[in-house]
């Protein structure tokens, strides 16, 4: 059982990853437990901001036995990932002079 929830991991984090990219605005490809999933996981990120800490426990057993495969790290991972606010600006700074 283990090795499953491992191989699920990555096929949960690729369905999220691609569903909160910028410009993905129809979710009807999916089926309806992979949106409802998905769903539960954005309100939860926007709920939390990314902070492991201000997530409620029954959402934290949620994370840790749904997309995050089994593992505590997983979620927590995702949910930070996908709780940090796009960077502004170039990536490496201003350029030095």
């Amino acid at each position: 059982m283990t090795k499953n929830a491992h191989c699920a991991a990555p096929v949960l984090f690729a369905l999220l990853l691609a569903a909160v990219l910028p410009g993905c605005s129809s979710h009807s490809n999916y089926t309806p437990a992979q949106q409802q999933t998905l769903t539960r996981f954005q309100k939860i990120v926007k709920e939390s901001g990314g902070d492991w800490n201000k997530v409620s426990a029954a959402d934290r057993q949620w994370l840790i036995n749904g997309p995050g495969g089994g593992s505590e790290m997983n979620a927590r991972m995702m949910l930070g990932n996908f709780g940090r606010q796009p960077q502004k600006g170039a990536p490496g700074g201003p350029p030095q002079q």
